[in-house]
């Protein structure tokens, strides 16, 4: 079963089948009780749905087909739908790690770290709050440095 969503000269599939004898042209009624018929061949001009066969059915061309049994179409695969092949994951491929660079650490050459005066960090801090335009926590730093001294 073919659904017909685009342009028939657009659809290679349908063009394929329709130069190789393979198609049934099926009429469906929306309005009233008819059954559904089908047309042995390509009919321009309809819209819908379309049987393609596996083999030709060019010996019954222009003949129609009454009394479909939708219930015996078979499900089959379309060979000309390539599908994606499975990739199998990829193996650990288990590989050296580099060398770690080692810069020796002189303990002798590093100073000491400045005596810290906590007046200056309350005050850094509140240097650091104004430029980040938080004026309110500048002022509760200040106030804080304030009443320290």
């Amino acid at each position: 079963m073919h659904l017909l969503l685009t342009d028939p000269a657009q659809d290679t599939r349908l063009k394929k089948a329709v130069s190789a004898h393979r198609v049934m042209t099926i009429h469906q009624t929306t309005v009233g009780t008819k059954r559904d018929y089908g047309t042995v061949g390509f009919v321009k001009g309809a819209t819908g749905q379309f049987l393609i066969f596996p083999k030709s059915i060019g010996a019954y061309e222009g003949r129609t087909v009454v009394g479909i049994k939708y219930d015996l179409l078979k499900h089959i695969p379309d060979a000309t739908v390539h599908q994606r092949p499975h990739r199998k994951p990829p193996s650990q491929v288990h590989r050296k790690k580099p060398d770690a660079i080692i810069i020796p650490f002189d303990h002798d050459a590093s100073p000491d770290p400045p005596a810290t005066n906590p007046i200056r960090t309350h005050l850094e801090r509140a240097v650091l709050a104004l430029e980040q335009g938080r004026q309110v926590a500048a002022h509760r730093i200040l106030t804080t440095v304030l009443r320290k001294i």
